[in-house]
């Protein structure tokens, strides 16, 4: 690790409060679990909706059970009984986000299974882990230095997920769609996340700049169209100063996989 970036962990961990509990490996583990259960129930809300047969719906309903277990189980892992509160903010929190961002992109009414996991979650905490869950539930949203290395990686799994699901579009008026929403949703971090928001939209430009130079996506056509109508669209949501720190910050990181690529 490079002296800046000593410098950067350190100044992260002296403003994130729940580094004592949960460290930025659990953290980040922590969002890719939430993603992957949410891709999960978000396939069982789906097809639960389409009113399938009997066994099928049996099927999904198994699944959710799973997601359900396999979350239970990752927040009671917990060393203590405080990261354990920890990990069950972190995964209601990421859960909460991934279905609001769907819901909002899609102009969804009800994600059930989402909604019905996240409610199970609550009631599985006696009312002492409960309270504790949701004071840092709270603060998740106050502190917005609180878990970063998580909000980081989560954000970036919602973004990049929408992205794709832009890019994969036949018509280009659906895809616009969707990469409105997408633009609205990083926008919006600007306000949530004063400080920190505009880096985590650079972090999602900058993972979609690579994946399109590393797998050769959005090079013509809808996919291209969309994603350029995604920078487009930040460039009018947010502040022109800012816009510009994104940009160069994303241009920064892209720069810096690319000469580490060339290198090996």
């Amino acid at each position: 690790m490079s002296e800046r970036d000593q410098q950067g962990r350190e100044h992260v961990m002296a403003h994130d409060q729940l580094q004592q509990w949960v460290s930025s490996a659990t953290q980040k583990q922590a969002a890719r679990l939430v993603q992957e259960a949410f891709t999960a129930l978000f396939r069982v809300s789906t097809g639960l909706s389409d009113g399938v047969e009997a066994a099928d719906a049996a099927k999904l309903t198994a699944d959710m059970d799973k997601v359900r277990t396999t979350l239970q189980n990752w927040c009671c892992a917990g060393a203590s009984a405080q990261e354990s509160s920890v990990r069950a903010a972190l995964v209601l929190s990421g859960l909460d986000q991934w279905g609001l961002g769907y819901a909002q992109v899609f102009e969804l009414q009800a994600l059930p299974a989402v909604s019905q996991v996240l409610a199970d979650l609550r009631t599985s905490l006696d009312e002492q882990q409960e309270a504790k869950c949701l004071q840092h539930f709270a603060n998740l949203q106050q502190h917005e230095w609180d878990a970063i290395d998580f909000k980081i990686d989560l954000r970036r799994g919602l973004h990049l997920s929408l992205w794709y699901a832009a890019i994969a579009c036949e018509q280009l008026e659906e895809a616009e769609r969707i990469v409105l929403g997408l633009s609205a949703l990083m926008a919006a971090l600007l306000k949530l996340m004063p400080e920190n928001g505009w880096r985590l939209v650079a972090d999602a430009l900058a993972y979609i700049q690579i994946a399109c130079l590393k797998e050769g996506l959005a090079a013509q056509g809808v996919a291209q169209q969309a994603t350029q109508q995604l920078f487009t669209n930040l460039s009018a949501m947010m502040p022109a100063d800012r816009y510009d720190m994104v940009m160069r910050l994303a241009s920064e990181a892209v720069l810096g996989w690319d000469n580490a690529r060339r290198s090996h």
